[in-house]
């Protein structure tokens, strides 16, 4: 979910300033503090075990580096975004429960609604509506002291390659007491199923957590901690994967015409989360 950060600071007061509260569907789903009992924490790990084997099964899917995920305290994992896959794969790459974002109009629909709320799932408006509101949602997870994951792209990536960072995520760090911030990259899920696609197919996914990245506003600017977070997110996987390419071709491959070119690593935009 996308979020501009101008306009969160100006209706909001500034970066220190917490955000109004809009009714809605955020309201009916409040960000939760604990892990809401042994029934919901039992169905949390269920769901979390199967989509591990659907993973593995379907898409080969191998993690490196979990272990870098803090397992307490607030912290946020920041991603690409290059299929609606994103947040299934990652998610079922550790054992701590972790809070996602998705638009509220997600949680009208039938089964659906049940199915995300019950892995933790918060409900945000779309950027027209607030753009205030998302970076409430995710200060008050944070606040919490729960692990969230967040798409700095703003939307799933058209080409597979990673886009420019938005500023959002670094109004959130600000906001939210500067928590660690873990790098994640998803290397194949772009070519199992693209934006462009509407069914997705069985290729290999490849999962790399990063080491936990801190920012400190006296000592660097927002701009030079996304540049660091770009880099890192970069880097991810190209020992493992033999020095390749990352891009959205499997490394070995030859990318399309026109693919990969070198992009600057902020937008003057912002984003929470990745907008589906």
């Amino acid at each position: 979910m996308s979020v501009t950060e101008s306009s969160a600071e100006s209706r909001s007061g500034g970066p220190g300033a917490a955000a109004p509260r809009r009714r809605g569907e955020a309201e009916r789903c409040p960000v939760r503090t604990g892990d809401g009992g042994f029934s919901e924490g039992l169905l949390y790990a269920l769901l979390s075990y199967m989509a591990r084997i659907a993973m593995t099964i379907f898409f080969d899917a191998r993690v490196y580096g979990a272990h870098r995920v803090p397992g307490e305290g607030p912290a946020i994992l920041a991603s690409n975004h290059a299929s609606f896959l994103d947040p299934v794969l990652i998610g079922s790459s550790f054992t701590r429960r972790c809070c996602y974002l998705a638009r509220d109009s997600l949680f009208r629909i039938p089964g659906l609604g049940a199915l995300i709320r019950a892995v933790d799932t918060v409900p945000v408006a779309r950027e027209s509506v607030s753009a205030r509101q998302a970076v409430d949602v995710c200060v008050r997870i944070l606040a919490a002291g729960r692990l969230l994951l967040l798409f700095p792209e703003g939307t799933r990536s058209r080409d597979g390659y990673l886009a420019p960072l938005r500023r959002g995520i670094g109004l959130i760090v600000r906001r939210s007491g500067a928590p660690p911030v873990v790098p994640v990259r998803v290397v194949g899920s772009y070519e199992c199923w693209p934006r462009h696609k509407k069914l997705f197919q069985c290729r290999p996914v490849r999962i790399f957590f990063g080491n936990p990245l801190h920012y400190d506003e006296n000592k660097e600017s927002v701009d030079a901690f996304l540049g660091r977070l770009r880099c890192s997110m970069e880097s991810l996987g190209r020992e493992e994967l033999g020095g390749e390419d990352l891009g959205p071709s499997w490394p070995g491959r030859h990318p399309g015409p026109g693919v990969g070119s070198p992009s600057p690593h902020v937008s003057t935009g912002s984003a929470a989360g990745g907008r589906p």
